[in-house]
């Protein structure tokens, strides 16, 4: 048996063992590294604007795989995340995201930064999928499995498309900071000194300066993602075709493989190698493939040492740009020689890795790893399998025939440059735009052109193509068209996108980028009770038109006296206008079931009572004005907003419900109204509208008032009244005494009755009375100032009201002075309403008149009966005049 062999049922036994232990419960052992520390490089951060873009550039192509310009990978802390079968790992796993979401938009709004916001998104993002990954590796297979991947793959591209936003919207930012004078071309450079000219060509040139930015994301993309097929760990380190070697030595020589084993032999004798090593050899070009595609170029070099090849590390190092240093020390004068830099015979070893990748008799990815180093496309896409393959392979060749054509421009006096195929310069009219639009038609591969319709990809290639606006719209159409089938955690990012945009943009449709952030509050803060403490922050973002009735839907949620001073508290914290929003808010839900004015069509119980059931919705209604009562500048409002619910109320008949809401105005509001105004406007005087509404609260007031003391006097009337013990028949001497006690009692309870009737009757009349004779024109009527508009409600329906309240409530006392036995009285209530000061006999309809007067003759008749004149007075005087 083969070493290689060996090596591999030893590593499948190691897998299995791993495995189990994992299934135990048991952790796996740690694995080796496969290479270096050095070789495990992770982008570097580019914080000084000083440096020069160029020399990054240059930094990222000879560099240990550190490519410019990309954030470092922020290092995640080992988190237990234990989830039980039941859970949601999707929500346990990014719930926490939002809240870290807010303190990167929190930190943005201190700093101003929008380049930081954008990277904190990205850790944040980073953070989650590395705790939603080993959730999902310790959860068992079922519907939240496949829930959680689905998840992890959507946070996974968000983390993917922060990671490329940054570096790619630092270069257009500072852009124009970096160019001066020594960025333009230079054509004093000679061709010995490629460094430098490439070094030029990325200062002056932020298109090929971008497109070296994305090229460099994908490849740190393919970093991230990893090798997942089978290595090649098991490979003999200094023996190259080991089984190969094996049976050449063996002396049973196989005439059906290769006698020799150069590099070339395979291709020279036409033979293949032994069917072990060309099974290893597939597995070592897939994953040198990978290491060049990801951009390590040094991890690729040590890998084919490693694996007995060091022939290919060597062809792998000649893209290095040449550098003579000599030629510098020339012009500044003296010094001592030093070794070159780079490869001077750059130009043969493209043509040679041209032709390799053109050679069909190779494997296609060996065919891939030179076409990618020399430019050839052809070559590269057969063994691309994805979206993010397919763009990196075009945008490698941009990047390269940018360089080259940079380069042309500069002649080598040495010698003449082996000149580059013509199929190479074909490949010139390769754009950004064009290369996705490849994607869209590379229909050999079916799944490449399927993910071009992801929105995350559609969002990638707008950010590269520099197309916000174009970005902004698709993100509405995909609200118009999916509102509620969009992804949560994609609204969620496209909603932090489109703040990041608006921040880094001149020229942002504002109305675009709007409906986005609403749809995202509205969406998921609103609807989501743990997501609501976010929302203000949110909706600060906005602007005031949209603030107030978004927030105000939020409000309309939460019933909680605490909850809705914390939420209060968080709008005034980010800026909102509280008082506007709450004053919306309460106005918003007092008009849920209204139409018109409310009053138009509202008639009187014919019993002269208010007796309609309070509802749920009244209720609603009611407590929405607690909202009103946090803050003592707001009282004002809370009585103008109470007045209005109580015309509602007085309206329909719902005085219990008056009587509700009148409960639930704290008890000195008029007072805390004049003590606020006085401390902060000194003795001006209260504005008009602050004035009506205290009058206006205090008519309700009296008329609620009226009816209580109606309602006390009718209910001792009518419970109250003391029976009448009834005489025994044929009783004794003893029951005769006990009815005279009974007797002697009930003569008390009833003269006590009749007492507490008067008492009761009297209170009754003196509150009706505050409403009849309600000072300064009348109960519902406006002073002072301009008449009242026609047009405005408040006017209409005072005047409404005043004709549904004040003829039931004057019968009311007409019954009761009537019952009570106080008919002179009740003949003083008709004066009062015939009255030219109060004008109450306006309101009267004619039947109510006519009710009026039936019951003023039936108090006339009954002072007749007492021996008195129908006026009240006795006979000798009744020729006297009622006094008007």
């Amino acid at each position: 048996m083969s070493h290689a062999k060996i090596f591999t049922q030893s590593l499948a036994v190691k897998q299995s063992v791993n495995l189990l232990d994992q299934s135990l419960g048991a952790s796996p052992k740690p694995q080796q590294t496969r290479f270096p520390a050095e070789f495990n490089t992770t982008v570097e951060t580019i914080s000084n604007k000083t440096t020069s873009i160029l020399e990054q550039s240059i930094q990222s192509m000879t560099s240990t795989g550190v490519k410019y310009p990309l954030q470092k990978d922020s290092l995640v802390e080992d988190l237990d995340v234990s989830v039980s079968p039941s859970d949601d790992i999707e929500l346990a796993a990014c719930n926490g995201l939002y809240s870290q979401c807010k303190d990167a938009l929190d930190q943005f709004l201190v700093a101003d930064d929008a380049l930081q916001f954008s990277n904190n998104m990205y850790r944040a993002v980073e953070e989650q999928v590395s705790i939603l990954k080993k959730a999902v590796e310790g959860s068992s297979s079922g519907k939240h499995l496949v829930h959680s991947k689905a998840a992890l793959k959507c946070l996974e591209q968000e983390m993917f498309t922060w990671q490329l936003i940054t570096p790619l919207f630092r270069d257009r930012l500072i852009t124009e900071n970096i160019l001066d004078e020594n960025v333009f071309q230079d054509y004093s450079l000679n061709g010995v000194n490629e460094k430098r000219i490439v070094q030029a060509l990325f200062d002056r040139d932020p298109a090929v300066r971008q497109t070296h930015i994305v090229l460099d994301w994908l490849e740190a993309v393919a970093k991230r993602r990893g090798y997942t097929a089978a290595g090649v760990e098991y490979f003999n380190q200094s023996v190259s075709l080991e089984n190969t070697l094996h049976s050449l030595r063996s002396g049973r020589r196989d005439v059906s493989i290769v006698t020799e084993l150069d590099p070339d032999a395979t291709t020279r004798q036409g033979k293949p190698m032994a069917p072990l090593d060309k099974e290893d050899q597939n597995r070592f070009l897939k994953q040198l493939f990978h290491l060049v595609r990801s951009g390590q170029m040094k991890a690729a070099e040590l890998l084919c040492r490693q694996c007995g090849q060091s022939w290919r590390a060597a062809t792998l190092q000649g893209w290095q740009l040449l550098r003579d240093p000599n030629k510098e020390t020339q012009m500044e004068g003296g010094g001592l020689l030093e070794p070159l830099e780079g490869n001077p015979g750059r130009d043969l070893w493209r043509s040679a890795c041209w032709a390799l990748a053109s050679e069909e008799a190779l494997p296609l990815e060996e065919r891939a790893i030179y076409g990618s180093l020399s430019g050839n496309l052809a070559s590269v896409l057969p063994v691309c399998s994805s979206w993010e393959d397919h763009l990196w392979a075009q945008y490698k060749v941009m990047v390269d025939i940018s360089v080259e054509l940079e380069l042309s421009h500069y002649p080598n006096k040495s010698r003449t440059r082996a000149a580059l195929p013509p199929a190479y310069w074909q490949q010139q009219s390769l754009t950004p735009s064009l290369a996705f639009q490849n994607l869209r038609s590379c229909v050999a591969f079916p799944d490449v052109v399927r993910e071009t319709a992801n929105k995350y990809r559609e969002v990638q290639r707008l950010l590269v193509l520099d197309d916000t606006p174009g970005l902004l719209d698709r993100c509405v159409e995909w609200i118009d068209n999916e509102v509620g089938d969009l992804q949560p955690q994609f609204l969620r990012f496209v909603a932090h996108l489109t703040l990041f945009i608006r921040a880094v943009t001149v020229n942002v449709d504002n109305q675009s980028a709007n409906k986005v952030i609403v749809t995202f509050i509205d969406e998921q803060l609103i609807n989501r009770v743990c997501l609501r403490p976010l929302a203000a922050c949110y909706t600060s973002k906005l602007p005031s038109e949209l603030q107030t009735p978004l927030y105000s839907k939020l409000l309309a949620n939460i019933d909680s006296g605490e909850d809705r001073q914390l939420y209060l508290g968080l709008a005034e914290d980010c800026g909102l206008n509280v008082a506007l929003i709450t004053k919306t808010l309460v106005e918003s839900i007092r008009g849920e079931g209204l139409s018109g004015v409310g009053l138009a069509n509202a008639i009187p119980s014919s019993s002269g009572q208010l007796e309609s059931a309070t509802t749920p919705d009244d209720y609603r209604k009611i407590h929405a004005l607690d909202w009103l009562m946090f803050d003592n500048s707001q009282r004002a409002e809370a009585l103008r907003q109470s007045n209005a619910l109580f015309r509602s109320f007085l309206a329909t008949s719902k005085l219990a419900a008056a009587k509700e809401l009148l409960s639930r105005i704290p008890v000195g509001s008029v007072d805390v109204v004049y003590r606020y105004w006085l401390r902060y406007h000194g003795n001006e005087d209260l504005p008009r509208e602050d004035s009506l509404a205290i009058r206006e609260h205090l008519a309700v007031k009296a008329f609620i008032d009226a009816h209580d003391g109606f309602n006390d006097w009718f209910q001792h009337y009518s419970n109250v009244l003391p029976r009448e013990p009834e005489a025994p028949v044929g009783g004794g001497f003893k029951d005769r005494v006990q009815y005279q006690q009974r007797i002697k009692e009930f003569e008390m309870s009833l003269t006590h009755w009749k007492h507490e009737l008067q008492v009761l009757c009297q209170r009754a009349s003196d509150r009706i009375y505050n409403v009849l004779m309600f000072a300064d024109g009348g109960w519902m009527v406006d002073t002072g100032g301009a008449p009242p508009d026609s047009a405005d409600p408040r006017a209409h329906q005072m005047e409404l009201l005043r004709r549904l309240c004040i003829p039931p409530l004057a019968l009311l006392l007409f019954r009761v002075l009537e019952l009570s036995q106080r008919f002179t009285d009740s003949l003083e209530l008709v004066d009062v309403i015939a009255s030219d000061s109060y004008k109450l006999y306006e309101v009267f309809s004619k039947e109510e008149l006519k009710l009026l007067f039936s019951k003023v003759r039936s108090s006339c008749l009954q002072l007749m009966d007492q021996g008195l004149d129908p006026f009240g007075y006795t006979k000798p005087t009744r020729d006297r005049q009622l006094v008007p």
